[in-house]
């Protein structure tokens, strides 16, 4: 099976859940659904890194596997990987059309 999505050229079964999980959390940043982005998920503090940028946030230290997996703190540490130049984009065309 692997062998054929690699002809077709087709994404992983993971890369489209990554990538749905990232274009969500794009959405919920910008303002463009109508999930608010809960108390307990805080934008990273300033720091002298590199790898600073406001757009990130403060990642979170699960204690279970089953919040571990889910939606925030997995997505969390998938955001706060991309390059800054795509958490600078501000619509959600760009953002698809560099990272997805």
């Amino acid at each position: 099976m692997t062998n054929i999505l690699h002809q077709l050229e087709w994404p992983t079964l993971e890369q489209r859940r990554l990538e749905s999980r990232l274009t969500v959390m794009f959405k919920i940043k910008q303002g463009l659904i109508a999930i608010p982005i809960p108390d307990y998920v805080q934008n990273q503090t300033a720091s002298q890194t590199r790898q600073y940028h406001p757009a990130k946030f403060r990642v979170m230290g699960p204690k279970s596997n089953a919040y571990k997996f889910s939606f925030y703190p997995r997505t969390i540490l998938d955001w706060n990987s991309l390059p800054t130049s795509i958490l600078n984009i501000q619509n959600i065309n760009g953002f698809k059309d560099l990272w997805v």
